[in-house]
Formats: C-alpha cells, sequence, structure tokens
C-alpha cells in the first residue's frame, strides 16, 4: 500500500517526470534471523527511474562489494532512496522512507549521501560532520505513532556511492563506517512486526 501511494503521489512537480517509484523489490524477502541492513541512498538517476530499482550499474556493485566485505549475505541488505523520484525532493519524501522503515524494521540503517542523511535525521551538517558517530531517525510530531519503532534503530551516515566511484581514497573512511555499522547492527535488538 505504501509503494501504492508513493507511485501515485502528486505533493511535488517531479511526479510529472516519474517512470516508477523507486523501490528495492527484494525488501519482502526477510532471512531468518539474520540481521537485516537498510542503505538509504540519495535520489534515484534516470537508470533508477526506468527500471523502478535501486542502484543499478557501478554503484550496485560497489554497495554489493561493500555488503560482502562485512560479511552481509544479499538477503540481509535492503535498499532505499531518499526520494521515490527521480531528482532531489527529499522533504516530500521523508514520511514515505520513515514509514518503509517502519514496515521493514532493520538492525541497522546506513545513510549513504547528504540526501540521505538529511531524510533521516533532518539535520543540515555536512557529511564530514556527521560520520563517525550514532544518530537516531528524527521523527516528526505529526508522525508520533512512529517513534517506538523508530526510536532504536542506529543511523551511520557515510559518503554517496557516486562519490566513492571516483575518489578511491575516500573508501577507507567508508569502511570505517561501516565497521560502526556492524558494531551497532550486532548490539541492536531484532525488531519484529
Amino acid at each position: 500500500a505504501l509503494q501504492q501511494a508513493a507511485s501515485s503521489c502528486t505533493a511535488c512537480a517531479l511526479h510529472s517526470g516519474r517512470q516508477h517509484s523507486v523501490w528495492d523489490a527484494s525488501a519482502a524477502n526477510e532471512p531468518d534471523g539474520l540481521p537485516r541492513w537498510l542503505f538509504v541512498l540519495d535520489p534515484p538517476g534516470q537508470a533508477e527511474n526506468t527500471s523502478g530499482q535501486p542502484l543499478q550499474g557501478d554503484a550496485g556493485r560497489l554497495l554489493a562489494n561493500m555488503a560482502a566485505a562485512v560479511r552481509l549475505q544479499p538477503a540481509q541488505i535492503l535498499r532505499s532512496h531518499a526520494t521515490r523520484c527521480a531528482l532531489p525532493e527529499v522533504a516530500q519524501c521523508a514520511a514515505y522512507l520513515r514509514h518503509e522503515i517502519a514496515l521493514l524494521r532493520p538492525q541497522v540503517i546506513v545513510a549513504l549521501g547528504r540526501n540521505a542523511a538529511w531524510s533521516l535525521l533532518q539535520r543540515t551538517e555536512p557529511l564530514g560532520q556527521l560520520r563517525g558517530q550514532l544518530h537516531r531517525i528524527a521523527v516528526p510530531a505529526g508522525e508520533a505513532a512512529l517513534q517506538p519503532v523508530l526510536a532504536d534503530i542506529p543511523v551511520i551516515v557515510s559518503y554517496p556511492l557516486g562519490y566513492l566511484l571516483r575518489n578511491a581514497p575516500a573508501k577507507a573512511r567508508a569502511w570505517e563506517d561501516l565497521c560502526l555499522a556492524a558494531l551497532h547492527a550486532a548490539s541492536a535488538p531484532t525488531i519484529r512486526a
């Protein structure tokens, strides 16, 4: 129902160029007893708009390699974008993301990029100031019913995949962020509906 609502959303002008609302088709499959990580990505590009699937091409391969490096199985990886349509209109889509997180109930969230971080934290500091620490999802007063579900999910901020593809030295700092996420995922309770 949430995916259907986002697909028919007209809250901003971006809906006029939308081919597909971008959602991870694998999100419905839940591995038994395994911790699940949600990677929140900056807004989708044209390839994602065309396919309706997150992370096409080199960025998708990079994320798969990053997840494998921290010993995650493909079934443990959930992917979502800060927005549902191509181009950033993060403020309009943040509520969809919070509701999706409440349904998915991951053990940890890794926000890859500034728009991804803002959609979760509602903070505008540069990525460099948000990295290297534990955050919690900012829940507006109008969505107070989500607070009990979202309050304990740790959020770690890192660099966007496109930046990592262009800037190999930043991958070492992204590795530090993944290790921090792994530490918090290991201590996070398993949250089930």
